[in-house]
């Protein structure tokens, strides 16, 4: 090419991997022809079409934080694997304020490589400074905002809390916590899981990890999240909509990668909603890696901040729990009351009184927890009082205990639900499939999936239904409204199937 035709056509101009995604939004936005963004953004058209071409890449690169805004390439590294082992042991040090130099990093690399049979790796210094470019790791970590306080500045929280809140509308104020759940565990075998901390990830098939997130004026709870130990449990297999979100980890633990994928769908809801959010989260390890987010700021409590101030931890999880085990009495005492074997709880059937417990949960007593962890300014009297019933529920007088009915509600409240990972760990998570987690334990613990009704046995299920509350005294008129719902949607299913 000569001069001349290189001056007539620009210079060639690399974009940075913010630029690019702001080019990709304003062509997505339709408010300008690509011709005029190419030349605002000082690109041949062509250049532009490439661009549009790898927007999944580069949109996921933005969003998980994956390079440094500022890189132009995004070529992919030589030994992938090692990368993404390296680069997670590497956060996990910075998130537990352990401080990592560069021979450090190149051993861990080197140990790394060893363990993933990789023989011709090399830990150069050239290795090293490619691998801190590529991820911008001198950079220090801004997406979250961390509220760090002297141990016993409770009134310096106060100031910042209410700094914060200020700005937000109550009902765009949330706060997300997470707590461990014996989903199986009945009256009778509590006894055995008392004092349990399962920190070293123990009893991981024995448990899962929910998370609930709620705004401050109680008026929308988020939906209830579920992390288990497998992907795809056997009792899942028939099943094509879950009553909850559900997530899979080895320990049945919240992990970063869980956390993160959390955060950018939380992200994409409210920004379809055009609403601005504010977002309180504790200062366990596995939310120290906040992605890119465009509708929601995440404040961090102070990492010695105690649970009074934690708004789900101030009775919103007891009243959650209370309900889950009042159902699982429910069904320990059917099934001994017609002299059956009690049947153990299945995945799929906590996941279903996972979501009517979290139902149960008022907004009123949303709000009152708020309230007695300082967010609203003026305090109503009545907050102190906790708005839930805490009697012992009828059945618990039918069924046999070594332990109390708090205790019992109570079980698994010191349960870990995040931990750190060794090398071994981080390997086993980077090369494992979400395929390989499915295995021969699973189906001997979870049970097989009950096969699904058709169409026709549940519109008539419908009507059994309808013709039991027409039956009743004093059934709410809104309660045929919900089951005539369910009849629109089971007619919408049947014409799918004569289809």
């Amino acid at each position: 090419m000569n001069t001349v035709t290189a001056e007539k056509r620009g210079a060639y101009k690399t974009l940075s991997l913010e630029s690019k995604v702001r080019l990709i939004q304003k062509s997505e936005s339709g408010t300008k022809r690509k011709c005029d963004i190419a030349k605002e953004f000082g690109i041949q058209p062509n250049t532009l079409s490439t661009i549009l071409r790898n927007k999944e890449k580069i949109l996921k690169a933005w969003t998980y934080n994956e390079v440094c805004a500022s890189r132009k390439r995004l070529r992919e590294p030589r030994f992938g694997e090692l990368e993404e082992c390296t680069l997670r042991w590497f956060k996990q040090a910075r998130d537990n304020n352990i401080p990592v130099s560069g021979p450090v990093l190149l051993n861990k690399a080197e140990e790394f490589s060893k363990m993933l049979k990789i023989e011709n790796f090399k830990g150069s210094i050239g290795w090293l400074n490619r691998f801190k470019e590529r991820h911008g790791l001198s950079f220090k970590k801004v997406y979250g905002e961390s509220a760090s306080l002297s141990e016993n500045d409770y009134e310096g929280w106060k100031i910042k809390l209410a700094s914060l809140t200020s700005k937000y509308d109550p009902s765009n104020i949330f706060n997300i916590d997470e707590t461990a759940l014996f989903y199986r565990c009945t009256p009778d075998k509590a006894i055995n899981l008392k004092g349990e901390t399962c920190t070293d990830g123990r009893l991981s098939k024995e448990r899962i990890t929910v998370l609930l997130g709620a705004s401050m004026d109680g008026s929308e709870k988020l939906p209830a999240i579920v992390i288990g130990k497998y992907s795809k449990p056997r009792c899942f297999s028939r099943v094509n909509s879950l009553p909850v979100e559900y997530f899979h980890s080895k320990n049945s633990w919240v992990t970063c990668d869980v956390f993160e994928r959390l955060l950018i769908n939380l992200d994409e809801h409210f920004s379809r909603q055009k609403r601005e959010i504010l977002l309180f989260v504790d200062n366990c390890t596995a939310h120290n890696r906040v992605p890119r987010l465009e509708s929601i700021k995440v404040v961090f409590f102070p990492a010695n901040v105690t649970s009074e101030f934690q708004p789900m931890e101030q009775g919103v999880i007891h009243d959650f729990k209370r309900h889950y085990r009042n159902q699982v009495l429910q069904h320990v005492t059917e099934q001994t009351g017609e002299r059956k074997e009690i049947k153990p709880i299945k995945l799929i059937e906590a996941v279903r009184m996972i979501r009517l417990s979290w139902s149960q949960v008022q907004p009123q007593t949303i709000k009152n927890c708020f309230m007695k962890s300082g967010f609203y300014t003026e305090l109503d009297e009545n907050c102190l009082e906790d708005c839930f019933l805490n009697e012992d529920p009828e059945e618990w007088k039918h069924v046999a205990s070594d332990v109390s009915y708090n205790e019992y509600v109570h079980i698994d409240d010191d349960v870990a639900t995040c931990g750190k990972l060794d090398v071994k760990d981080i390997v086993s998570e980077v090369k494992t499939s979400q395929e390989q987690l499915l295995t021969d334990d699973e189906s001997e613990s979870d049970g097989e999936a009950t096969a699904p009704p058709s169409s026709t046995e549940a519109h008539n299920s419908i009507l059994v239904l309808q013709q039991y509350f027409e039956n009743q005294e004093f059934t709410p008129s809104e309660a045929f409204d919900y089951i005539n719902v369910l009849k629109v949607m089971i007619n919408l299913h049947r014409k799918k199937d004569q289809v």
